[in-house]
């Protein structure tokens, strides 16, 4: 059984996805975004850091996708928060050694671009990492944050 404690303890592991919410988490999704496409379009260099950035940009639009198929469903932000931006982060990780790191950060502007998306990874994959581990580990307890969520109606 679930104690109120440890309910409180996954809340605020996942406080700041559910309380983002999907409209400001949508707002940070487009501050990424929304630069990454601009940047593809006005730089036309080619090579593994302009391949790199698109892939990325690509794997962030699915994202988008299975959020918003969560904020249909009801669920909290920190759902499709734990399965997809986690998932799409190691995909990056991934992504990132396939094209090596010489290759995809250089002085033009997909290599800058790259470079904060890099360091936005590092940062997203630091914070991430525990809170899915725990999260997995302690199932049960996000169920429990889930139906208390649901029941004072703070989904969303």
């Amino acid at each position: 059984m679930t104690s109120v404690a440890q309910i409180k303890t996954m809340n605020n592991l996942h406080l700041f996805d559910n309380k983002m919410g999907y409209r400001y988490g949508q707002f940070l999704w487009f501050a990424f975004w929304i630069p990454s496409l601009v940047t593809l379009l006005c730089d036309d260099t080619s090579g593994p850091h302009r391949d790199f950035l698109t892939q990325a940009t690509l794997m962030s639009s699915l994202t988008l996708l299975y959020y918003s198929h969560h904020q249909d469903k009801g669920s909290p932000a920190s759902t499709p928060g734990t399965h997809a931006l986690f998932g799409e982060l190691l995909a990056r990780w991934v992504l990132f050694a396939h094209h090596g790191p010489s290759s995809v950060v250089n002085s033009s502007t997909v290599g800058v671009m790259n470079w904060i998306q890099i360091i936005c990874m590092g940062l997203f994959t630091v914070s991430k990492l525990p809170v899915s581990i725990y999260t997995t580990w302690h199932y049960e307890r996000y169920r429990g944050m889930i139906d208390n969520l649901k029941q004072d109606d703070k989904i969303y």
